[in-house]
């Protein structure tokens, strides 16, 4: 705890937002495993309220994501819908489209909603996280498709280049 509460006065000290965010998060990590959960929740609130004025749209989408499962392992599932909703709205208005935060927030989210017996809700974040992780999927899929065919492209040149050398040699 000593080096956190360094590093922490360090990047209070030089005004470093980004690590001053990061080292909130990891102290609301920290209380919530030792179980100190009004500590915790301290600092998850510090956390959103320190990126909501750096302008950070991407770490306070993450950070209303982490502080959803904060209420997710305290069992208040309507606080943690309310949060993953909101990381939601945030990743959304990211340039690029964090597609793997969306998709596990909505999956939470059909989760929650589930549990509070909302099933409406619960199908429609289970539909949009099975489009998404579909999405996801074929992305993987295209990308080592993508990969198999420059590799297969590579070792083809490599064997022309090893024919020219052996027909060159032959020659001479």
């Amino acid at each position: 705890l000593l080096l956190y509460d360094e590093a922490y006065n360090y990047f209070k000290a030089t005004n470093n937002k980004k690590e001053l965010a990061s080292m909130l998060w990891a102290y609301s990590s920290l209380y919530r495993d030792w179980g100190k959960f009004e500590l915790a929740e301290k600092y998850y609130l510090e956390n959103i309220q320190l990126n909501s004025i750096s302008g950070d749209i991407n770490g306070l989408a993450r950070a209303h994501f982490n502080y959803a499962t904060f209420h997710d392992i305290l069992n208040n599932f309507n606080k943690a819908a309310t949060e993953y909703e909101k990381a939601i709205q945030l990743f959304k208005q990211e340039k690029n489209l964090d597609l793997v935060m969306i998709t596990a927030a909505n999956y939470n989210l059909s989760e929650d909603y589930f549990k509070l017996k909302n099933f409406e809700k619960a199908h429609y974040y289970l539909k949009e996280f099975k489009l998404q992780n579909d999405t996801l999927t074929e992305r993987q899929n295209l990308s080592d498709f993508t990969d198999a065919e420059a590799k297969y492209q590579a070792e083809k040149k490599q064997k022309e280049i090893e024919l020219l050398t052996t027909e060159n040699k032959l020659a001479a």
